[in-house]
């Protein structure tokens, strides 16, 4: 039990489950940026 847990706080960490999450469907080189843009402007907005 405490092993799951310290193997998905690990995983998690690392980003890989992020990774994979991320590669599962392709994404448009203008849609990924779109999407980064739309998560800086809520990144600022949650600053001011």
């Amino acid at each position: 039990d405490s092993a799951l847990k310290r193997f998905k706080k690990a995983l998690q960490q690392t980003g890989v489950l992020k990774e994979a999450r991320e590669h599962e469907h392709y994404e448009k080189p203008s849609d990924k940026r779109r999407k980064a843009e739309a998560a800086m402007r809520r990144k600022a907005k949650r600053r001011a």
